[in-house]
């Protein structure tokens, strides 16, 4: 590797950094302050709604028209037959905002509206789905919202310097841009999901294998809320290291593909 390219390697690996530490926040709250898994799930849930509403508002900036042929995702509202409208065909109309932002333009709003109330659906899920007789709001406690605030911060700086310094609003349609946070929700939440039901397995595994004294002890300690923290933290890694390898290779491959949003016109 050449001095230019290693140094470049360097830059990103340090962009990356906030990244990691941010998501090791939910551990450290079972680790240091006794989080149970409703706790840890809370922050997620945070992360992914905050991640939901931050994208659509980007994608309100995202220049370039929809083009659906080619597709393998379609998101909430659009299909393989779908006809946009003459508003598509035609060249956008700005709407030019005050300070530094780009314009943005008033026909992603529909598209916007739609993904927010499907994301918003799917954002729920891992709560309702495992927790369906429990008081969600009782786990949002200062620290819960403390470390959610630092993960939320650092998918804001990501946005910042990804999207907007680089002007990327201008390479992608709202269809795009959208996609970023709902194939996140949408991998996460199977995550959750799935390891809800495997935990809930292992520990009627534990019961019938080891008696009813192990059983209780580890229920009431501290084992499961780590368990579930560190296979969430690890999955949430990597996410965000797929994205950002995604944004800086061609053709990152594996599960980086995923995260990629289909630009129909590279088909």
């Amino acid at each position: 590797m050449d001095a230019g390219r290693r140094t470049e390697t360097e830059a990103d690996l340090r962009e990356f950094v906030p990244v990691v530490l941010s998501n090791l926040l939910p551990l450290g709250g079972v680790v240091f302050l006794d989080w149970a898994v409703l706790q840890v799930l809370a922050t997620y849930w945070i992360e992914l709604a905050v991640m939901l509403i931050v994208y659509s508002a980007a994608a309100l900036f995202a220049e370039r028209r929809i083009v659906l042929d080619g597709r393998n995702l379609y998101l909430p509202g659009v299909g393989r037959t779908t006809e946009l409208g003459p508003k598509w065909d035609e060249a956008p109309r700005p709407t030019h905002l005050p300070g530094p932002l780009p314009p943005m333009y008033r026909r992603n709003a529909v598209m916007v509206f739609k993904s927010l109330v499907f994301g918003a659906f799917w954002v729920g899920i891992p709560i309702y789905g495992e927790f369906p007789y429990v008081d969600v709001a009782s786990a949002v406690s200062p620290a819960v919202l403390a470390a959610a605030f630092g993960i939320a911060v650092s998918q804001l700086v990501e946005l910042r310097r990804e999207y907007f310094g680089k002007r990327r609003y201008e390479e992608m349609s709202v269809h795009m841009v959208l996609e970023i946070p709902l194939r996140v929700i949408a991998f996460m939440g199977g995550v959750l999901l799935v390891l809800h039901v495997v935990g809930v397995l292992l520990l009627l595994a534990v019961r019938e294998l080891f008696g009813a004294s192990v059983f209780e002890t580890v229920l009431t300690g501290r084992v499961i809320a780590i368990c579930y923290a560190l296979v969430a933290m690890l999955a949430m890694l990597a996410v965000e290291w797929s994205r950002f390898w995604a944004s800086r290779e061609p053709d990152p491959g594996g599960l980086a593909d995923w995260f990629t949003p289909e630009d129909p016109r590279e088909q």
